[in-house]
């Protein structure tokens, strides 16, 4: 059996996904939890500025949310 450390952190580990996957559809869209999870990203300066740039689409512009929004999620690592 797996200690209860590991359990918990493996849960809050599948929470936190669960939040950045609604966080980056229409209905769950969070601009300032995108906004953190890009500039935290593993991605050079110019690739974060276009990625921040989409999310700033993505705030102004429900229509075209979803687009951004798959187009953000597919350039995170």
């Amino acid at each position: 059996a797996r200690p209860p450390s590991a359990t918990r952190a493996a849960g809050t580990a599948t929470s936190e996904a669960v939040e950045i996957d609604s966080a980056l559809t229409p209905q769950g869209f969070d601009a300032e939890k995108l906004g953190a999870m890009i500039a935290d990203a593993k991605l050079s300066p110019q690739r974060k500025a276009e990625l921040a740039a989409l999310l700033d689409q993505a705030a102004r512009n429900p229509a075209a949310r979803a687009a951004a929004l798959a187009r953000i999620k597919a350039s995170l690592p």
